[in-house]
């Protein structure tokens, strides 16, 4: 999640960017990966498939280098090019399964209900529902009932930053990047700021960066 969909819940940007700036990360690294994969239920390695959508170049190249990096683990992955409506069926069918790649989730407005809310929890496994890592532990499942309920904001930021930080350590879903994205302003137009983000297009925020030039 970005500083920008928990600002509202976290006090300021401040302290949403330091909280972020304190979880965990994990570098590229081949030993640490086998000895994690060695305590896992597939210490060998294992073979699966990853679907991508075809129209979308960087998924392909995602899919490939996943294949190159994972081969050295005993991790034999298949790329399987589909069309986005075949993704995007077996998506809310709940049948995509193993190394999966959804496209960006993000909140429209600053706060974490709209995304925590439904990637993680119980409730939000199955058919139509997007926690398709089938991912939750008893305390994200208290924590997932206080953010989505109306309440105290010192309240909900603590329940959030319980389920960032068990996310960070158990990584049901590992972000990678987010995508480039062009936009093209008119004649007279520009923005006050270097560029708008994802947050910021999905939000509708992004009109009050516009200033006029003329």
């Amino acid at each position: 999640m970005s500083h920008g969909e928990l600002a509202g819940v976290a006090g300021s940007q401040r302290a949403a960017e330091d909280f972020l700036g304190d979880l965990p990360s994990y570098e590229l690294s081949e030993a640490e990966a086998k000895a994690e994969l060695a305590k896992s239920a597939h210490p060998q390695g294992f073979s699966t498939t990853i679907e991508y959508v075809k129209d979308y170049p960087w998924q392909e190249l995602t899919v490939l280098n996943l294949q190159r990096n994972l081969k050295p683990l005993g991790v034999k992955i298949t790329p399987k090019p589909v069309t986005a409506n075949q993704w995007y069926a077996k998506f809310f069918k709940h049948e995509l399964t193993g190394i999966t790649l959804p496209f960006g989730f993000g909140a429209s407005y600053p706060d974490p209900a709209p995304l925590l809310g439904k990637l993680v929890g119980k409730a939000n496994i199955g058919p139509q529902k997007i926690n398709i890592a089938n991912w939750t532990t008893p305390d994200v499942e208290k924590a997932q009932q206080v953010i989505t309920t109306a309440g105290p904001d010192a309240t909900r930021w603590t329940a959030t930053r319980t389920i960032l930080t068990q996310v960070a350590d158990q990584v049901p879903y590992v972000p990678l990047f987010t995508e480039d994205e062009v936009y093209a302003l008119g004649k007279g137009l520009a923005f006050e700021k270097s560029g708008i983000t994802s947050f910021d297009l999905s939000n509708g925020s992004w009109i009050f960066s516009l200033k006029s030039t003329a």
